[in-house]
């Protein structure tokens, strides 16, 4: 494995999931917009986040599957991700509920 790719492929995945606070932004402003009852903010706003989440979405899913590549495949030796084009959620949990998984609890 290589340090540096590992390294970028995890700071990558920081990076896209911390623009979650532009969601956080906007639901502040959607809610002060509730507050001061201003109908054309909340609408604004609200269309903003809703363009917003695909992108975020996208772009989070992205940089895990590629950090998911450099850093879990490569430690199980039966994980074939070469041809994969997307890894779901549920991809992901079958990986961790695999038995063959090593638990760092049970290094003795």
């Amino acid at each position: 494995m290589n340090y540096d790719r590992i390294w970028k492929s995890m700071n990558d995945v920081e990076e896209a999931f911390s623009q979650i606070t532009t969601i956080e932004f906007l639901t502040n402003q959607i809610q002060q917009s509730v507050n001061s009852d201003d109908i054309d903010s909340i609408n604004d706003a609200a269309h903003a986040l809703t363009a917003f989440i695909a992108t975020y979405q996208k772009n989070f899913d992205e940089k895990f599957m590629v950090a998911w590549r450099h850093v879990v495949a490569p430690s199980d030796p039966n994980e074939n991700l070469d041809n994969v084009t997307e890894l779901t959620y549920s991809d992901v949990c079958k990986y961790y509920n695999k038995s063959e998984v090593p638990n760092d609890d049970a290094k003795g």
